[in-house]
């Protein structure tokens, strides 16, 4: 009875820690949809590279912030600096892609095809770091997916440049993952947003000049706000990845639809149809099923 009980503490304790990390993901995605209706508010003729440029500029006072709280040491100058530079690249690829794509085909088009993702981690997953496909999560990707499609179906069209663009972003994202859940094993959080905001920041500075456009007051607090929502979504990103692996997490990706179905109503008036609600209520169980069933067996 006591070595049940004994197993049972730490058993729980794991199963805890996996729970967290669920949902630190999850937080970070509603972090990434508001920051993503934010920039919806914005202009279209309003530079797509200095959007970008300044929500990686003020994403570091999040950063910042939560370092000083936590009391973590910051160190530069580590040995895995190209693969820092890689992380940084596939990180700012996946912005341009994704946010390219927003202003060339609907919302719900580059959502849909952006949720590539958990299926480029999984491959990616088992080819680069011989991870094991656990049953669940393809049974929760492939039930997550089923839910977008029942969601998005009237609204697809034609294969064009900006559903290109969505689908390699879904690519560089599972790849920025990877990179995150490999640099966790040898570097501290600090590091691993410091140095992705100092790279990607440097890389659109080289852009900025040719694509400068005046900033009135109003667009300086929402691209302040924007960096703000950008660098708390890293934070809370980096973090789950510590706690839980990357392609069991993959399923809850889909979340993040519910977030901007959420936004577009109450932001955009756009009200919800029978199928959304359908689709969002797969979407949910679906991350629900997974997340109890893994736990059991992980």
């Amino acid at each position: 009875m006591s070595e049940t009980f004994a197993l049972h503490k730490p058993l729980k304790r794991y199963n805890q820690k996996k729970l967290y990390g669920i949902a630190l993901f999850i937080l970070s995605g509603l972090a990434f949809a508001t920051e993503d209706a934010i920039i919806k508010l914005i202009p279209d003729d309003f530079s797509l590279f200095q959007i970008i440029f300044f929500a990686n500029l003020f994403s570091i006072i999040p950063i910042l912030i939560l370092i000083g709280l936590r009391r973590e040491k910051i160190i530069f100058f580590k040995k895995n600096i190209f693969i820092h530079f890689l992380r940084s690249l596939f990180g700012l690829l996946t912005v341009l892609l994704f946010t390219g794509a927003l202003r060339n085909i609907s919302l719900s088009q580059t959502l849909t095809l952006s949720f590539s993702a958990p299926f480029f981690m999984i491959i990616l997953s088992v080819f680069l770091l011989n991870k094991k496909i656990n049953y669940y999560a393809i049974v929760g990707l492939f039930a997550g997916f089923l839910g977008v499609f029942i969601i998005l179906f009237p609204d697809f069209g034609s294969f064009q440049l900006g559903s290109i663009m969505a689908l390699l972003s879904g690519l560089t994202y599972a790849s920025s993952l990877l990179i995150i859940e490999h640099l966790n094993v040898k570097e501290d959080n600090p590091s691993i947003h410091l140095y992705y905001i100092f790279i990607s920041t440097c890389l659109m500075s080289i852009f900025i000049p040719f694509f400068w456009e005046p900033v009135t007051t109003r667009l300086l607090i929402q691209l302040i706000i924007i960096g703000a929502l950008y660098g708390i979504g890293l934070t809370l990103l980096v973090s789950s990845l510590r706690l839980i692996s990357v392609y069991l997490i993959a399923p809850f990706d889909y979340l993040s639809l519910v977030w901007m179905i959420l936004f577009d109503y109450l932001l955009f008036n756009i009200s919800l149809t029978s199928h959304m609600i359908v689709g969002m209520l797969i979407i949910v169980i679906s991350g629900i099923y997974v997340s109890s069933e893994s736990t059991k067996d992980i």
